[in-house]
């Protein structure tokens, strides 16, 4: 059955400073019913680091990003702040009102803390053992170490020695409460998040990275899964098209298949049982870094050269579904040009993700037939890109392969025309992207974060409903009559 969905980030949803809970989420879903959708896809919600209110990385690809969590509920502390009286630059504006919710949070700990722990939470610990309690030991250890990456701390708890973790967890051991604490709170919201997303009928598409970074929880936690150096140092490190190696804290460690292989895929099996509990469906972004990998010497400056990998392939989609059989997997755009890559994820009978973007430019005549039922397709290939923004943008011969390809009218809505030429596909689940669906100009995109004032219409849910149906994409199709 051919369905469709819209993208839109949870922290990019209307709220009083622009940065948004999962409250704001559950709001949502009243449009996403009146436009007669059947999927929301969102951004990774993984825990990451900040430096100076912006994101640096991923700090672990088992927590959760705890901005995301309504204070509201935990505490009054944020309902007596003027946020009217504060506006902060929209790059900073997620770290100067986390600031704020942090003290709810910490208000919210505190009591928590001088209570005996319910019942659910000590469940919520074992469930989640196989990573809680490092995460949480690894949070305060980066608090406790000023923000340093884990290789330049001290030697003993680098390494994990016995005695060092004992140590680190008695000295912290508030602090390392206070970060499962946050953790728990996190999946309580969620998961009162996902009823109402079921009491509708809207499944949830989520997202995650395959690949881990070096300055991570994981690649601290388990450094026998990676390739590394003995002293803790990588071997060499991933060049992924898409991404730009800056330093050494944001570079991803190629695994140590061999390792993984013995120890039963155990990290994998742990990692898609959560997208299990978490998601009804999963896009993995560089899925064909399974198949192989290309890497350069860490030692050297960025550099081009280096030597192909080869990674566990279709062994780990095998160890997924055995895992999770109910859960619908998704490779995410492929940047490769390498065919054995490109072609990995239908191999394995995984979706991939097309775009209308990668048609045109690949397009020496209508080719929309690429975009076929095993897909999940978008307009444009980044989520960043909207419809107008890539009109704009484009080249002379680009805007000349549109009017040819997809036979645009440029005199109407080309955001709408694209919209309606996405939902005639024969991909699977057809995913609008929301920065088109209420037309933002050339500098928004879906990062940009939408105020109250600037609500959901029921125009443009009424708009979407009706190209929805005609596309024959509602879940529940209206009687034609015949």
């Amino acid at each position: 059955m051919r369905l469709s969905g819209v993208l839109m980030p949870i922290d990019s949803l209307p709220n009083n400073w622009g940065v948004s809970t999962l409250i704001d989420a559950v709001r949502f879903v009243r449009f996403l019913k009146k436009a007669e959708q059947s999927y929301w896809q969102i951004a990774p919600v993984s825990a990451v680091h900040y430096e100076d209110g912006e994101v640096s990385g991923v700090c672990s690809v088992f927590g959760w990003d705890i901005s995301l969590i309504d204070t509201d509920k935990l505490s009054d502390t944020v309902a007596t702040i003027d946020t009217k009286s504060k506006q902060p630059s929209t790059h900073q504006r997620r770290f100067v009102e986390w600031n704020v919710r942090e003290q709810a949070l910490l208000a919210a700990f505190e009591s928590f803390y001088r209570e005996t722990p319910p019942q659910k939470y000590n469940q919520f610990v074992i469930d989640n053992k196989y990573w809680l309690d490092d995460f949480a030991l690894f949070v305060a250890l980066k608090h406790h170490f000023k923000g340093l990456p884990w290789y330049n701390w001290p030697e003993d708890i680098r390494n994990r020695q016995d005695e060092a973790i004992l140590r680190y967890s008695e000295l912290l051991s508030k602090n390392i409460e206070y970060h499962k604490f946050c953790q728990y709170t996190f999946y309580c919201q969620w998961q009162d998040m996902r009823t109402v997303l079921k009491d509708n009928g809207i499944k949830l598409i989520g997202e995650t990275e395959l690949l881990v970074e070096y300055d991570s929880a994981d690649v601290w936690a388990h450094r026998q899964l990676f390739a590394l150096k003995p002293n803790g140092q990588p071997r060499r490190k991933l060049r992924i098209k898409d991404k730009k190696i800056s330093d050494q804290r944001n570079i991803f460690i190629p695994f140590n298949w061999q390792a993984m292989r013995m120890d039963g895929y155990n990290w994998f099996r742990q990692r898609i049982a959560q997208c299990a509990a978490m998601y009804d469906s999963i896009i993995i972004d560089h899925f064909e870094t399974l198949s192989a990998c290309f890497a350069i010497n860490a030692d050297k400056a960025d550099s081009w050269r280096g030597i192909w990998l080869k990674g566990a392939g279709k062994a780990v989609v095998d160890v997924w579904r055995q895992e999770a059989p109910e859960l619908q997997l998704a490779a995410g755009f492929c940047f490769s040009t390498k065919k054995s890559l490109v072609n990995f994820a239908p191999s394995c009978g995984v979706a991939t993700c097309r775009s209308i973007q990668q048609v045109v430019r690949s397009a020496k005549r209508n080719t929309m037939f690429n975009i076929n039922k095993d897909c999940f397709a978008y307009v444009c290939t980044e989520g960043k890109d909207s419809a107008y923004k890539w009109w704009i943008r484009s080249s002379w011969i680009t805007r000349r392969k549109l009017r040819k390809v997809l036979n645009l009218n440029m005199q109407a809505d080309v955001n709408w025309q694209m919209l309606s030429l996405l939902a005639v596909t024969d991909a699977q689940v057809a995913v609008v992207a929301m920065q088109d669906l209420i037309q933002w100009g050339y500098n928004r995109h879906n990062d940009s974060p939408m105020f109250c004032d600037s609500d959901f219409s029921n125009n443009t849910a009424k708009r979407l409903a009706e190209l929805t149906q005609k596309a024959y994409r509602s879940p529940q199709p209206k009687d034609s009559g015949c």
